[in-house]
C-alpha cells in the first residue's frame, strides 16, 4: 500500500487511483540502442575512420579497442543512472481520487502534494500520441474553477481516469450544489 492510500483509507472511501506506466523507459531503450551501434559501428570500421581523417595512418591510434570498451562502459553506465532515476521518478508518483477530493504526491526524499476538491473540477482534458495511443497511457489535465490547471503524465487509460474524475465531480455538485 502506497503513501496516500495508507493516509486516505482510514478517513475517506478511496474511488479510484491512477496507475502509472513504465513504457516510458521505451526511450531510454532505444537511446541504449542507438550509442550501442554507434559505438559498434566505431569498432568495426575503426581504421577507416580514423584514415577519413589522416590517410596516412596504418594502424588504429584512437579508436582502440581498449577505448571503445571504456565508451561502452560509460554509455551503459549513463544509461543505468538515467534509467534508475526515471524509475524512481515514477516509483514515486501517486494520484488518488477519493469521494471529496483529489490527491496528486510527487517526489522521494522532497515532495509535493497537491490536493484539489472535486467540486472544483470543471472538465478534464486527455491527450495522447499515437505511440501513447497505442500503449493505452497518455496525460490527464485538470482543469478547474479557482486553481490551475494541473497535468497528470504517462497514466494508463488516462480516458477511463478521466470519465471517472468527471463523474465523481458531477456527483458531488449533485450532492452538495
Amino acid at each position: 500500500m502506497r503513501k496516500l492510500e495508507r493516509i486516505y483509507s482510514k478517513s475517506d472511501r478511496i474511488v479510484a487511483k491512477a496507475k502509472f506506466t513504465y513504457w516510458v523507459f521505451a526511450g531510454e531503450v532505444i537511446t541504449t540502442l542507438i550509442l550501442g551501434g554507434i559505438i559498434a559501428c566505431l569498432w568495426i570500421f575503426n581504421l577507416k575512420i580514423e584514415q577519413l581523417v589522416d590517410g596516412s595512418i596504418t594502424e588504429v591510434r584512437y579508436l582502440t579497442e581498449t577505448n571503445l570498451k571504456w565508451a561502452i562502459l560509460g554509455a551503459g553506465g549513463f544509461m543505468l543512472l538515467v534509467t534508475f532515476l526515471h524509475i524512481l521518478a515514477i516509483y514515486s508518483k501517486e494520484v488518488i481520487l477519493t469521494e471529496d477530493k483529489l490527491v496528486y504526491r510527487a517526489g522521494m526524499l522532497g515532495s509535493e502534494v497537491i490536493t484539489l476538491q472535486v467540486y472544483e473540477i470543471v472538465n478534464t482534458r486527455v491527450t495522447q500520441g499515437a505511440f501513447q495511443r497505442l500503449l493505452g497511457i497518455g496525460s490527464v489535465e485538470i482543469i478547474g474553477s479557482g486553481f490551475d490547471s494541473y497535468t497528470i503524465k504517462n497514466i494508463v487509460g488516462p480516458d477511463k481516469f478521466a470519465r471517472r474524475i468527471m463523474a465523481q465531480a458531477t456527483a458531488m455538485k449533485k450532492r452538495y450544489f
